[in-house]
């Protein structure tokens, strides 16, 4: 089947609600009794250890997740920024709680997330619509980024998340090919 769609949801706080790092280590000291492990919260693997916490993803964000899986012509991706090295753990939450995906792009600190989306340009010739869902900033702005880049003939739909609800940032629907439309149709008149 041809992939025409491609789909990538944010890991941490978009599609799982993860605990930050006061309330994690607070509960990870209650739970082992230890201190947390290391100094760094979002690349460490205790910090995923799914003995110590109930990482649930958000029941809306699933809801989309699974109703685009389901079409054999969308391909469904992590796009995370978590390290290589916590793929085990990552794909252990996922396992734990029944989310199936095509793909999980780890984090390389070379090359952000709005040029991980393009290159599936390269990889995937036919897709025609491509959507992110995504809570921070930085990796919205770096999408914004590259839809000036994008053919004009795909639909780019960035989507912040926000504990589970969603909200519609930029839809690159050609709105610069809709505009000049519009204000051609425009009739003038004195």
């Amino acid at each position: 089947m041809v992939i025409t769609k491609l789909v990538a949801f944010d890991f941490d706080k978009t599609l799982f609600a993860t605990p930050e790092p006061e309330e994690g280590m607070a509960i990870y000291k209650q739970k082992t009794g230890k201190e947390f492990p290391q100094k760094g919260w979002w690349s460490s693997p205790a910090s995923l250890d799914t003995d110590v916490f109930n990482i649930k993803p958000y029941n809306g964000m699933v809801s989309i997740l699974t109703k685009e899986y389901a079409d054999p012509r969308t391909m469904v991706i992590i796009l995370t920024s978590r390290v290589e090295e916590l793929r085990p753990e990552l794909e252990k939450v996922l396992h734990k709680n029944n989310i199936l995906v095509d793909g999980i792009i780890m984090n390389d600190n070379n090359v952000d997330k709005g040029e991980k989306i393009f290159d599936f340009l390269r990889w995937e010739q036919d897709l025609q619509q491509i959507d992110v869902y995504d809570d921070r900033d930085k990796d919205i702005q770096a999408y914004l980024n590259i839809r000036k880049h994008m053919p004009s003939d795909i639909v780019f739909n960035i989507y912040r998340a926000d504990k589970g609800s969603v909200s519609l940032v930029e839809n690159q629907m050609n709105l610069k090919k809709i505009i000049a439309e519009e204000i051609g149709n425009l009739v003038w008149t004195n």
